[in-house]
């Protein structure tokens, strides 16, 4: 990441205005692929400039503070990404909290496993309504179109939290929309381990 950027958000006020906040997460964002849990703390601070004009008074709560500091601190310290190696599995861990969705995209050296990038995003309002097994199958959708240069034509795992994703080809008419892009990629051996999914 370029020093003078990470300089940039290290030295960051707290934002005091709408359009102050709206600078702050519009540079962050450009380089929140390097940070994990993005959307968790981007999403409270967005929350809190909704509805307000440019020039309004952010009233600052100690949830928010906390998030911004937090997100300042995860931007400028380095990160410990590994860069993709192409001869080895992919591996993807997607999960669904409250309000985001976000995961790791990584692989295997022995044991230990090396993250590669982070992706995440915050959910839209009609998301919110969905079932937990729909938020886990959104995360992974989600995961396969921003890391499809990595995972497309290869054999990879998907590590979710929620077993019940295994039954994908029993689902509602809603849901074929994600059959139909998961079936692009290599279909990968069955694992039995929980909570593993290969495609």
């Amino acid at each position: 990441m370029d020093p003078d950027k990470v300089k940039s958000i290290a030295e960051w006020p707290v934002p005091k205005t709408k359009k102050q906040m709206e600078s702050f997460l519009g540079t962050t964002v450009y380089v929140s692929r390097f940070c994990k849990d993005f959307a968790q703390f981007a999403g409270l601070l967005h929350d809190s400039i909704k509805g307000k004009l440019p020039r309004d008074a952010i009233e600052r709560s100690d949830d928010q503070l906390r998030c911004f500091n937090e997100l300042k601190n995860r931007l400028t310290s380095p990160p410990v990404l590994s860069l993709p190696d192409f001869s080895k599995h992919f591996g993807i861990r997607m999960d669904a909290s409250n309000f985001a969705i976000g995961g790791v995209l990584f692989q295997k050296e022995g044991k230990l496993e090396h993250s590669i990038a982070f992706t995440d995003r915050k959910m839209k309002p009609a998301e919110l309504t969905y079932t937990i097994r729909e938020q886990e199958l959104l995360a992974v959708m989600h995961a396969l179109r921003v890391w499809r240069v990595y995972l497309l034509d290869r054999p990879f795992t998907v590590k979710t939290d929620h077993r019940s994703i295994e039954m994908i080809h029993c689902i509602r008419l809603r849901h074929q929309v994600y059959v139909q892009t998961m079936a692009e990629y290599c279909e990968g051996v069955g694992n039995a381990a929980q909570p593993i999914i290969c495609i």
